[in-house]
């Protein structure tokens, strides 16, 4: 490029020290070159760009010095200008990031600051038009070469100002971050300022005209400044540690944050890590930190990349809390190039801990509180609630007038709902207190469902429903659930969906899915029914506490919305969920799944009656036909199922071989048409050969139309809704030919209670005589001992020797565990079965029981068919005089 431009010169000025120049020229050129090469942040760059700057200048100033002509001097000289105008700019930039002041500029001020450099520059160029800069130029000889020698305009002056105002303020930035660093970072920090400073220096001496030869040396300032930056940057690798350092450790940083080098030298700190440590920026040294600071000293010379430590310190006789954290610093090439240490004061954090702690302690004994608040409530509502229930029951099988039945039915529904209203809130409070715990046991499914439909029957055939239990074949009959937590989710979903439907059917549905993994089976839980269905928007809302899909259905339907919002929390304990399919006005599906273990039993033992093969079945509901086919198939028998009695005379008729059954439910008929019942049946009798009638009976079929089937030839009843294990024990009775079959479904069992006495220990007058009068009516040779304190029940127990006891668990002079474990002890006490009674349905009062050595549990109030299920089970035999 220059011999380009030397062979349109004239004339040229060849001397050695040219030449000289011209190199020292080109050293910011490849300082600028390899800075640039380097990715860092904006101290890099603009440390690159100040050293382009110095090179044109540098360049400019040698070309001016080899050029002879006057002309040719004054271009080269306005070259100069085009690195000239930026020096100041750009140190002050460079200053402002290095020291970490970047908030001391923004946009517009920088481009204002630039804006002056490019005026000035226009100014410079345009020279020959205004002589503002240079007045005169004029090339004179000084003893080596000819030089230019001009005589300065009044913008020279201000644009030397200029340079050196931005300069000055450079120079202050790095004096005041001299001493805010700590000591072993200060060198770097001279370095970088004496850089700044050369260039300034040999301008001051250029001023002063005492430079040999009057020549310009001003590059060897650019050089110089170059040079000592440059190694002041490259030796403590701030162009790898700056630009993160920096950033994070000035920006006005609450927490104390240390930076070293890998020879855990400190390279500097912010204001809040000598605030926290009350060090000076001369003490901030490792020994001090070790001797003052262990813990962060620790952390300092640690070997791991990351490493946290948490420690107290008094300071100002207070007790502070530190947490103090260390990280590694990595360059562009993933080298560790040093490490950060954050120190963060957590004092205020510690005391919200502990008054969080205090508070959390406060909230379990409220909590607490509550639940004894809710057991007592509990106890106090339900003691007179159980004489409520309990004589309302009785009251209702008494000879009344169907106005007084009216009533007492009334106000046993009242009282039921009521009962019904205390559980769900307890059963809510027990949840959301943590108190419910499962209780995983091997379970008789098929058992465990019957009971829950038996439960709901009444409910259902009252509204003229038909509730059905659909259990498919592949169901297991053995599984391990919680009995009582499926029973209720059970029981919740199908009043649920009885309460809203108004007529059709609700079918509970158990089904074995395909997945399944060893030992366990994934069983599907359905509950469908023909209801109001529910809008698609309002699904969600139903499982929410007191919520219902319109506030409309709590005054038409009644209820609180709590039982499926109980009924999800369950099964998300048991690791499942409530989904739902709904379709307003054609019903809704509750469905879900549980993953259970189960045994190789299997499904129930399947008898086969060589006696029967074909029996005729006769209902109006194709639902319940098509369940009790299948029911029949699994049993080897035939059913021919129908819903019109044309039809079935048709089958009579055609059939090969004979109906040893028929299976009838007199609402085929309509209601009100039990009369035809008789006569459809003599029917039967006087045209084909006599086969066993069978009733199928609704929980709401009084007495009446009992004795009416009975008038009509039907010795036998099947109570809806039809269970396989109802239909086994029918299907046994026909294949032994005996008539025994009762309402239940089940064969009546010959049991002698005379001679058999039962200790009642109740304190509550009322609840001791609805006892009485309950044994009274189910198990009138029973005799009933009663005592109403524990020191009594123990003296009759020692002179009478009762075959069972009954005892209330809130006995005033002693509780129910001690009477137990008291009589446990007394001779004969090991073997007599011990039955507790409790009002409290908030505490596990069953598992508690079962630790106290009882052999089963009711919870009051007691219900008729309840207390006989139970008695039934734990009342002792006699035969011949011997107890079994």
């Amino acid at each position: 490029m220059a011999a380009l431009i030397f062979a349109k010169v004239e004339k040229i000025n060849f001397h050695i020290v040219n030449f000289v120049f011209l190199v020292i020229g080109f050293v910011p050129l490849f300082l600028s070159l390899y800075a640039k090469s380097i990715k860092g942040g904006r101290v890099n760059k603009y440390f690159s760009w100040l050293m382009m700057a110095c090179f044109i200048y540098s360049l400019g100033n040698a070309l001016e010095m080899f050029a002879a002509s006057l002309n040719w001097k004054i271009a080269f000289l306005k070259m100069e200008y085009l690195g000239a105008v930026f020096l100041g700019p750009l140190m002050l930039m460079l200053a402002i990031h290095y020291t970490g002041n970047e908030k001391l500029v923004n946009r517009k001020s920088v481009s204002m600051i630039f804006l002056v450099s490019f005026s000035l520059l226009g100014l410079v160029l345009t020279n020959p038009f205004h002589r503002l800069f240079y007045r005169e130029f004029a090339v004179e000889f000084n003893g080596l070469i000819d030089h230019l020698v001009s005589r300065k305009g009044m913008l020279y002056w201000v644009h030397q100002t200029y340079t050196v105002l931005l300069l000055v303020i450079s120079l202050w930035l790095l004096i005041r971050m001299a001493q805010e660093v700590p000591h072993s970072v200060r060198r770097q920090v001279y370095m970088v300022l004496f850089g700044l400073c050369c260039p300034f220096i040999i301008y001051l001496w250029y001023l002063t005209g005492t430079i040999p030869y009057q020549l310009d040396v001003i590059p060897f300032g650019f050089a110089l400044a170059g040079i000592f930056i440059f190694l002041g940057l490259l030796k403590f690798k701030l162009f790898q540690i700056a630009p993160v350092a920096y950033k994070t450790l000035f920006d006005n940083m609450e927490d104390g944050v240390i930076v070293t080098d890998l020879e855990h030298n400190l390279i500097t700190c912010n204001l809040s890590a000598k605030r926290f440590m009350a060090f000076g920026s001369a003490e901030m040294t490792l020994g001090n930190i070790r001797e003052e600071w262990p813990e962060v000293a620790e952390l300092i010379i640690s070997p791991l990349d990351f490493d946290v430590r948490e420690f107290h310190k008094i300071q100002q006789e207070y007790l502070h809390w530190f947490l103090a954290s260390k990280s590694v610093i990595k360059d562009n090439k993933d080298n560790v190039v040093g490490n950060i240490i954050s120190l963060r004061d957590i004092t205020q954090e510690k005391n919200y801990r502990l008054e969080i702690e205090k508070a959390r302690e406060a909230a379990e004994k409220a909590n607490q509180a509550k639940s004894e608040f809710l057991a007592n409530m509990s106890h106090e509502i339900r003691t007179p609630l159980n004489g409520v229930i309990g004589f309302t029951e009785l009251l209702t099988n008494t000879q009344l007038n169907e106005q007084q039945k009216r009533y007492a039915n009334t106000a046993l529904q009242s009282a039921g709902a009521l009962l019904d209203l205390i559980n769900d809130i307890l059963d809510l409070a027990k949840i959301e207190a943590g108190k419910t715990e499962m209780d995983y046991k091997k379970t008789n499914l098929y058992d465990l469902l019957q009971t829950v439909v038996e439960v709901l029957c009444f409910q259902a055939h009252q509204k003229g429903l038909e509730l059905l239990l659909d259990i498919e074949e592949e169901v297991p009959e053995w599984v391990v659930v919680d009995r009582q937590k499926l029973k209720q989710i059970l029981i919740n979903l199908l009043n649920n969906a009885l309460k809203f439907t108004q007529k059709g059917e609700v079918i509970l549905k158990v089904s074995r899915s395909e997945v399944e993994k060893g030992k366990e089976i994934l069983l599907k839980f359905a509950i469908k029914d023909t209801g109001i269905g529910i809008e698609q928007e309002k699904q969600t809302l139903i499982f929410d506490a007191f919520s219902q899909a319109d506030s409309s259905t709590t005054k038409k339907y009644g209820g609180t919305g709590l039982g499926l919002t109980i009924s999800t929390r369950l099964l998300s304990m048991m690791g499942s969920k409530i989904r739902l399919d709904s379709c307003v006005g054609k019903g809704s599906t509750f469905y879900f799944d549980l993953l259970l273990p189960f045994f190789e039993e299997g499904t129930p033992k399947m008898d086969f009656f060589p006696s029967l093969s074909k029996v005729l079945l006769i209902d109006n509901n194709e639902s319940s036909r098509d369940i009790i086919q299948r029911y029949c198939r699994r049993l080897s028998v035939t059913a021919i199922s129908t819903g019109d009695f044309g039809e079935a005379f048709g089958w009579m008729e055609t059939a090969d071989g004979k109906f040893q059954a028929v299976i009838m439910d007199h609402k085929v008929l309509g209601s009100g048409s039990i009369i035809a019942v008789e006569k459809i049946t003599n029917l039967f009798k006087n045209k084909y050969e006599q086969p066993h009638f069978v009733a199928m009976v609704g929980a709401d079929d009084g007495e009446v139309t009992i004795e009416q089937y009975k008038r009509a030839g039907y010795g036998l009843f099947l109570n809806k809704p039809v269970t396989l294990q109802k239909l086994i024990a029918l299907f046994k009775s026909l294949s032994n030919e005996k008539d025994h079959f009762d309402r239940k479904g089940g064969a009546i069992q010959d049991v002698h209670q005379q001679g058999i006495s039962v200790l009642l220990v109740e304190d509550n007058s009322i609840n001791r005589m609805l006892i009485k009068v309950y044994m009274e009516r189910l198990f009138p040779g029973v005799e009933v001992i009663d005592a109403d304190s524990g020191r009594k029940a123990l003296e009759l127990y020692e002179s009478r020797g009762p075959d069972l006891v009954l005892t209330d668990l809130s006995i005033q002079d002693m509780n129910g565990y001690e009477i137990c474990n008291l009589i446990r002890n007394l001779p004969g006490g090991k073997d007599i079965p011990i039955i507790g009674l409790s009002v409290n349905a908030l505490n596990t009062e069953k598992k508690r029981g079962y630790r106290g050595d009882f052999n089963d549990f009711m919870t009051k109030p007691i219900f008729h068919e309840t207390f006989k299920a139970v008695m039934e089970r734990w009342l002792p035999k006699k035969h011949n005089g011997h107890i079994g």
